[in-house]
């Protein structure tokens, strides 16, 4: 499992990220959240994250079970990216910027 928001906060991501409909320049991202949740990603061919490609930004909400799927675009084909959470915030204002 893994945790888009810190230490702090009880509230995680409870299902994936689960990266799908995989093309040579493009990507989504299923990702279910344990709360009504703003979510975003970041992909980067560099461990730091230097001048990441971020996906879209979408809203996990109760009439969808807390599910989302995040695009992203402007990938080079034939390169291996790291995932990570850019961005959390819940519906009572708490965010989780990375």
């Amino acid at each position: 499992m893994m945790s888009l928001s810190s230490s702090a906060f009880a509230q995680t991501v409870t299902h994936g990220p689960v990266v799908g409909a995989v093309t040579e320049t493009s990507a989504r991202v299923l990702v279910r959240t344990s709360s009504a949740a703003t979510v975003q990603f970041q992909f980067s061919t560099s461990p730091t994250f230097t001048s990441p490609i971020l996906s879209t930004v979408v809203n996990t909400v109760q009439a969808d079970t807390f599910f989302a799927i995040a695009s992203v675009s402007g990938l080079a084909p034939n390169t291996l990216y790291l995932l990570s959470p850019a961005h959390q915030q819940y519906a009572d204002g708490r965010h989780t910027p990375v």
